[in-house]
């Protein structure tokens, strides 16, 4: 029983500092330099086969050498008309988060923030689309949501040792 609850603070004490490193991510976005070429990407169906463009600095991860990194693959389908599936993977604890930013290095969602255990996950990011309306009415965002414009983005993830990202093309 202490064993799990040493566990546990320990796992808390991670997720706050990975959440003080997220905070220090978006305020940092602006001088990121995995934002520049966020204007191509690797054109995928939807069961991830590439089909077109392939973008050789896509879906990669830097971080430390002689660590095991963690793995991101390619988004699919990619270009999207209302979803896309992220697929990722971890080899250890620890705490993860996946955003999406636009090419003007704003946040635009934070899709994902968590500890995860080693596995491999797959992840859908539905953005939020303003419907139309009728003259004079007053769209409000549901939950903060702001909604995007059809445009390239990038997906983000962001463990505490490494940064993995991909282009993403979103046309309704």
């Amino acid at each position: 029983m202490i064993n799990n609850a040493i566990i546990i603070i320990c796992l808390l004490c991670f997720a706050c500092d990975a959440m003080t490193n997220l905070s220090e991510l978006t305020q940092d976005l602006s001088e990121n330099s995995l934002l520049s070429g966020i204007d191509n990407i690797t054109e995928t169906d939807e069961w991830a086969n590439p089909i077109g463009n392939v973008d050789e600095d896509d879906w990669q991860c830097q971080g430390p050498l002689g660590m095991v990194s963690p793995q991101i693959g390619v988004a699919y389908p990619n270009p999207f008309t209302s979803s896309v599936t992220i697929s990722f993977g971890v080899y250890k604890i620890e705490y993860v988060s996946i955003i999406a930013i636009d090419s003007n290095a704003e946040l635009v969602e934070n899709i994902m923030g968590e500890v995860i255990s080693p596995a491999t996950y797959s992840i859908t990011w539905t953005p939020f689309v303003a419907p139309e309306l009728d003259s004079g009415q007053i769209q409000i965002p549901v939950g903060g949501a702001e909604p995007i414009a059809p445009g390239y983005y990038r997906i983000q993830m962001n463990t505490p040792d490494f940064e993995c990202y991909g282009d993403v093309h979103y046309n309704p």
